[in-house]
């Protein structure tokens, strides 16, 4: 068993995988990884699945992971990253590093859960007004 946050359980299920391309939105800096092909797909995943989201109306910058409500699988992940800092405090070799596991990730208890974003450690100056 492995945890998201303190509170939210998954297991990897071994030899599944997503069955989704990736896709890096390119007007920000977010990669999304979903099977959904419009907004309107996106918004129905999200309707239908259990799991984290960005929060209310996306103006939070938050981590998600979805799962499905049937079988609690993992259907959708969402990151947002710092634009000023591509390699976090060069916390990359801890991803280089990792065993691989082949497998996907299913939610333990069917439950809707917050996930703060990755800490990347960077510290934006302070906005200015004109």
């Amino acid at each position: 068993m492995y945890k998201l946050t303190d509170h939210v359980d998954i297991e990897i299920i071994a030899g599944q995988q997503l069955s989704a391309i990736p896709r890096v939105l390119i007007y920000d800096v977010e990669i999304l990884l979903t099977a959904s092909n419009s907004i309107k797909e996106i918004e129905h995943e999200i309707l239908t699945t259990n799991g984290s989201d960005k929060g209310w109306l996306f103006t939070e910058n938050n981590d998600t992971f979805r799962f499905n409500a049937d079988d609690h699988l993992l259907t959708s992940v969402y990151f947002g990253y710092s634009e000023l800092e591509k390699e976090p405090h060069h916390k990359l070799d801890l991803v280089t590093n990792a065993k691989k596991i082949v497998g996907i990730p299913k939610l333990i208890y069917p439950l809707s859960f917050d996930l703060e974003p990755f800490d990347t450690g960077t510290v934006y100056p302070p906005a200015t007004s004109c």
